[in-house]
C-alpha cells in the first residue's frame, strides 16, 4: 500500500511538472505574440509618421516645381517680347530708309 502512495505521489509530481512546463510554454508563446503585436503596431506607427514627412516634402517640391514652371513661362514670354521689340527697332531704320529712297 505504501508503494502505491509513493507511486501516486511521484505520478502527481510528474503530472504537475508536465503541466507547469506546458503552462510556461503557453505563457512564453502568449508573451511573444503580445510582443510581436506591440512591435508591429509601433513599427507601423513609425512608418506612417515617416511617410507623412515624406509626403510633406513631396508637396513642397511639387509647389516649387509649379513655381519654377510659372517663372520659366514668364521668362520665356518676356524674352520673346524683348527679342520682338529689338527686331522691331532694327527694322525701323530700314523702313525709314525705304520711305526716303522712294
Amino acid at each position: 500500500m505504501r508503494r502505491f502512495f509513493i507511486r501516486m505521489r511521484l505520478a502527481k509530481e510528474h503530472v504537475n511538472w508536465v503541466f507547469e512546463k506546458t503552462w510556461d510554454f503557453i505563457m512564453v508563446r502568449f508573451r511573444q505574440e503580445a510582443t510581436l503585436s506591440i512591435q508591429r503596431t509601433f513599427r507601423g506607427y513609425v512608418d506612417r509618421q515617416s511617410a507623412q514627412e515624406d509626403l510633406k516634402q513631396l508637396e513642397e517640391i511639387k509647389r516649387e516645381l509649379a513655381i519654377n514652371r510659372n517663372v520659366t513661362f514668364i521668362q520665356k514670354w518676356i524674352r520673346g517680347y524683348l527679342v520682338r521689340s529689338r527686331l522691331d527697332r532694327l527694322k525701323e531704320p530700314l523702313t525709314i530708309s525705304k520711305v526716303l529712297l522712294e
